[in-house]
Parts: structure tokens; sequence; C-alpha cells
């Protein structure tokens, strides 16, 4: 009796264990993933930061074992801020994102750019720095476009962010949706979507967090 007991609460500390370990190497990964968010047959194409150099790889299915990594030959953003700015209008915007729909909102400027491009937009949310890539987003349900916890979405600024504490700063970033390109080494080049932040405002109190939906 006492065996088959010690037996039995063995293997489910073996499992447990396994599970810490699978959970420990899963978060490792989540970590280290900083993406541009990229529409492609449905699915995202996550760019991986490569913490030995500057360059980045893209994860891609491929049959060939033998086959080289793609990697990032470079990100461009095809719009001017600066000049953008001086005929932007801060009192019209087209879409504020607030505590509800926020993961349902940023779903849709992925799946549905084309509905989108252009408009200007206000959100909330945690400034989350990626290595080269900074977001603004929040805690929420697993999604198709959430990165290490957070529903989040790309933005550019050339504002110094030097002040700002990842995970910790809470902003209001304003300006308008656009569309920047992912040139790649095997010649194909990506698009992707982000903010043309005309504005990145820390703010003096947290919002809704987490989101739930």
């Amino acid at each position: 009796m006492f065996l088959t007991s010690g037996r039995r609460y063995g293997k489910w500390i073996l499992v447990v264990v396994l599970l810490l370990l699978f959970d420990v190497g899963l978060w490792k990964k989540i970590q280290q993933k900083s993406v541009h968010q990229t529409p492609g047959n449905g699915k995202t194409v996550e760019v991986l930061l490569n913490t030995k150099n500057d360059s980045s790889e893209i994860s891609t299915p491929s049959t060939d074992a033998l086959q080289q990594p793609v990697k990032t030959v470079s990100d461009e953003y095809p719009y001017d801020i600066a000049e953008d700015r001086k005929s932007f209008d801060p009192s019209v915007i087209d879409i504020t994102v607030g505590d509800r729909l926020y993961m349902t909102q940023i779903n849709d400027w992925y799946i549905n750019f084309q509905n989108y491009a252009g408009k200007t937009v206000e959100i909330e949310g945690y400034f989350l720095n990626m290595g080269k890539y900074t977001f603004v987003g929040r805690n929420g349900p697993v999604c198709p476009y959430c990165t290490g916890g957070y529903v989040d979405f790309e933005f550019q600024t050339d504002q110094d962010l030097s002040g700002f504490t990842s995970q910790e700063t809470w902003i209001a970033v304003t300006g308008i949706l656009r569309e920047g390109k992912i040139k790649l080494s095997n010649r194909e080049t990506k698009p992707f979507y982000y903010i043309e932040a005309l504005n990145v405002q820390k703010m003096n109190h947290t919002g809704v967090n987490p989101i739930s939906d």
C-alpha cells in the first residue's frame, strides 16, 4: 500500500517538474521575441531578436533542413514624422482605443488593415521596449498578435523615450496607422503595420489592466 502510494505521488511530482521546466523554457523564448507583426496567409511572421548582432531572423516553416535562415536586411518606415506632425490636428481622432474591445480592435487592425490605413488613432497602454522595436500594449487574453503576454501594437517615434521604463511606464500614443516594409535576405519583402507616433505622452495614472476583450 505504502509503495503504491509512493509511486503514484512520484509520478505526479515528475509531471509537475516537467511542466515547470516547459513553462520556463517557453517564457525565455517569449522574452527574447521582438516582432514586427506581419500579415501572411492568416498567420504572423515573427522577427526574433538576435542577441549576438543587429540582424534579426524570420521564423519560416521549411522542409529543407539545410535552408539558411532568412534575415532582416532593413526595416522601412516610409513616413516623415516631423513633417506629418505639422499638419496633424490632435483634436480630430478617428479611432480611440479604450478599455473595452482593446484586443478586438488591435486584432482587427492586423486582419483588415486596408480599412484603417491612414486613420488617426489614440491608444493607451504600457510602454514596451522590445530591443529594436517599441510597442504599446496591455496584458490580456492569448491572441494571434500577442507578444509576451501583452496585446500590443508597434509604434515609431522621433521622441526621446529614455525616461520610460519598459512594462512599467503607462503611455498614450497618438498618431497615424501606417504600413512599413521588411526587406529580407532572400530578396522578399513583407509588410508590417505600426503607428506613426506624432505624440507619445507619459501618463500619471495607469488604466485598466489586464483587459478582458
